[in-house]
């Protein structure tokens, strides 16, 4: 068992976020592109989202060429610091052809990590992605899906506590209309927190959702790992790891025992 990752043992919330999303795109990210034959020394990813670089940094290590986007310019200011010369970083919107314009022609793959039920427009980052593949590259998409556990992300809300319990953090409590979880969690319409969810409710990025998705830009689904208990759970808190097996099979069932879905698309 690989020892945890706990915030208490950083500087700052940045240094464990940084450190976590390296430590976990080394340890599953990498090994699973491995597996599905996507990786050469020298290939070209492109990091949709990539935050402060933690796991552009760890594919860089591996042998990658990574570029980064990111709409944040907090977040690609700090990658910037942190990955030096490993990560060239655009700031800007992946929907607008104009943001790619200074990088790389093509990539091998293009990466949404965590970050794709988070674009309003998700149709649009797909099509710029498909428009940046080499001929035989592939988009690469990590996400819990809609329907599962904590699908809306409500564990990310500060919630305040009730006879000890956060009713706003409990799992599923996205399947309630938005106005029920946002009293729950004691948030007003305007809070920066509740914004972010109500993007992901609208997204609503269930597994049906992505292949259809997925389809309507010429992309077929060529490889999947999907968890029952995902990765970043045994390196944040200690659970293990739990691969869905043959209940992902399921159409129905496996929308919401599926915590974290790992899929690799390519062209038709």
């Amino acid at each position: 068992m690989h020892a945890l990752l706990r915030p208490r043992d950083f500087a700052s919330w940045d240094d464990y976020y940084w450190s976590y999303q390296r430590t976990l795109a080394a340890r599953t990210l990498v090994p699973l592109l491995r597996q599905w034959g996507l990786w050469d020394e020298g290939v070209r990813v492109l990091d949709v989202g990539c935050g402060l670089g933690g796991a552009s940094f760890a594919l860089a290590e591996a042998g990658a060429a990574v570029d980064g986007v990111e709409i944040v310019p907090r977040l690609a200011a700090g990658a910037r610091a942190r990955c030096g010369e490993r990560l060239r970083v655009v700031e800007g919107d992946i929907t607008r052809a104009d943001t790619l314009a200074g990088l790389s022609t093509v990539y091998d793959i293009v990466l949404f990590r965590d970050v794709l039920e988070h674009i309003p427009d998700s149709d649009g980052a797909l099509a710029e992605s498909v428009g940046r593949l080499a001929g035989r590259g592939a988009v690469v998409v990590v996400y819990p899906p809609w329907w599962s556990a904590f699908g809306g992300h409500q564990q990310t809300l500060p919630a305040q506590r009730t006879m000890g319990v956060a009713w706003g953090k409990l799992p599923f409590v996205h399947w309630l209309p938005a106005g029920w979880g946002r009293r729950l969690a004691r948030l007003q319409v305007g809070d920066a927190a509740w914004s972010e969810l109500l993007t992901i409710r609208h997204a609503h990025l269930s597994m049906a959702a992505m292949s259809r998705r997925a389809g309507r830009h010429g992309l077929r689904l060529r490889h999947e790992r999907l968890f029952l208990s995902r990765p970043s759970h045994t390196l944040r808190y200690g659970v293990p790891t739990v691969g869905a097996g043959w209940l992902a099979k399921i159409p129905l069932l496996r929308e919401v025992i599926v915590s974290g879905s790992y899929q690799c698309f390519e062209r038709e």
